[in-house]
Formats: structure tokens, C-alpha cells, sequence
């Protein structure tokens, strides 16, 4: 992380890291390592995403949510973006929990 912050090593970038995809003639050993991680990161990223979506998908027709599943995915995929996919997920189960909590607490 601090190398690609850093640019003190030109090649060593967040592209490259998290989406290049290595020229299939001139793997190394290295290169299939790292094309290995990255193909499993997107892997997890897309499951614990989908996972979360589905979460707020059965909070809307639990009728204790109120969006779109549209407006779902769109305010996923920018959460994702700006605050990255373990905070997105982390915010949706938190999420989740202040729902079922709140409609469940009886008013005196």
C-alpha cells in the first residue's frame, strides 16, 4: 500500500496491483502468482458484495426497508468506491442489524 501511495516505484501502482492483466506470453512464475491473487481478490470482493446486496434485497421485502434494489446496487457500488468493499459490507450488516433492531423495539 505504501508503495503505490508513494509512486517512489513507477511500476508499483494500484492498476497494476488490483486490475492489470499480465500478457499470457510473458508469465513468469511471479507474474502467475500475482495474476492468481488478484483473480481470488475479485473473487471475494464480488461474493461478500452480492452477499450484502442480498442482505438489503431480503430487508425490502421483509417490508423493513423502503429502496429499490437499483438504488441498492448504485449506493453499494459508490460506497464501494469511495469508503472500499470491506467497509461497504461492514456498513450494510450494521445496517441490517439497526433495522431489524429498531422495527422490533415495542414503543411504550
Amino acid at each position: 500500500m505504501v508503495l503505490c501511495i508513494s509512486a517512489k516505484v513507477p511500476q508499483v501502482n494500484f492498476v497494476q496491483s488490483l486490475i492489470r492483466l499480465p500478457a499470457a506470453d510473458r508469465l513468469t512464475m511471479l507474474g502467475s502468482l500475482h495474476y492468481i491473487f488478484q483473480v481470488d481478490g475479485l473473487i471475494i470482493l464480488g461474493s461478500a458484495l452480492a452477499a450484502a446486496w442480498g442482505v438489503m434485497w431480503d430487508l425490502k421485502h421483509l417490508g423493513k426497508a423502503d429502496v429499490s434494489t437499483g438504488e441498492i446496487a448504485i449506493q453499494m457500488a459508490v460506497a464501494t468506491i469511495l469508503f472500499g468493499p470491506a467497509a461497504t459490507v461492514s456498513g450494510v450488516w450494521l445496517l441490517r442489524e439497526h433495522m431489524l433492531a429498531d422495527k422490533d423495539v415495542k414503543k411504550a
